[in-house]
C-alpha cells in the first residue's frame, strides 16, 4: 500500500509536471520504436574537460540548425555502457562495446525529447567513446577541441580544487560510492572529478 506521503508529493505542480514528462516521452520512445521515423546521424563536440566545448558548443547550437540539449548527457550515455555496467572499469567505450540495440536507445532516446532532425551533442566523456559512437552512428560528425595541454591541465587543477558554481565534478552522485576508496594527494581529495579514464 502506498504510504500517504507519496500521495501528498502528487500535489506538488513539479513533480506532476516530471511525472508528465516521463510519460510523454515513454510514449514518444515507444513510437519510435514501431514506425522508426528517420533521424540523421548526430554531430558530437568532443575534447577534454576544461578545453572549450561548451563555447564552441554554444556556438554552434546557436545557429538553430541543430536539435540539442542544453546540458551533457553522460548518465545517458553511461547507461549503454559504463561504470554501472563494466565493473568501473571506465567511462571509455570502443567498438566492440557497440550493440545494435544501444543505437536503437540512443535514437528513441533522443527522438523522444528532441525530435526526428539534426542532433548536436556535447558530453565530455565522449572523447574517449569516438569508435564506439561511429560503431554506432556511421554517417555522425565529430567537432575536436584541442586546447594547449599546460593550459587544460592547470584548467582541470582548478576543477579539482574549486569545483563550480553549481557543484562539483565528483562522480559519486551519479555511480555511487567507487570499488576503491579514493585517497588522492595524502587525503585532500576523496572523490574522483571529472571523467573516469581506463
Amino acid at each position: 500500500m502506498p504510504k500517504l506521503s507519496s500521495f501528498v508529493k502528487l500535489l506538488d505542480p513539479e513533480i506532476r509536471r516530471k511525472n508528465l514528462d516521463a510519460l510523454r516521452w515513454r510514449a514518444r520512445e515507444a513510437f519510435w520504436k514501431l514506425t522508426q521515423p528517420a533521424m540523421p546521424d548526430p554531430v558530437f563536440v568532443i575534447g577534454c574537460s576544461r578545453s572549450g566545448t561548451t563555447v564552441t558548443f554554444e556556438t554552434l547550437a546557436a545557429s538553430d540548425h541543430f536539435l540539442h540539449f542544453d546540458y551533457e548527457l553522460p548518465q545517458f550515455w553511461n547507461s549503454l555502457y559504463g561504470p554501472l555496467n563494466n565493473g568501473w572499469a571506465s567511462e571509455a567505450a570502443g567498438p566492440e562495446h557497440a550493440r545494435p540495440e544501444h543505437r536503437d536507445r540512443a535514437l528513441a532516446y533522443l527522438y523522444a525529447r528532441l525530435g526526428a532532425g539534426p542532433v548536436l551533442d556535447k558530453t565530455c566523456i565522449n572523447t574517449m567513446r569516438v569508435g564506439y559512437l561511429h560503431a554506432l552512428f556511421p554517417g555522425s560528425k565529430f567537432v575536436f577541441i584541442q586546447r594547449d595541454g599546460r593550459d587544460n591541465i592547470s584548467s582541470m587543477i582548478d576543477g579539482w580544487r574549486l569545483g563550480r558554481t553549481d557543484g562539483g565534478f565528483d562522480l559519486t552522485p551519479f555511480f555511487g560510492p567507487p570499488p576503491v576508496p579514493v585517497r588522492i594527494n595524502d587525503g585532500e581529495f576523496h572523490e574522483w572529478h571529472f571523467f573516469l579514464p581506463p
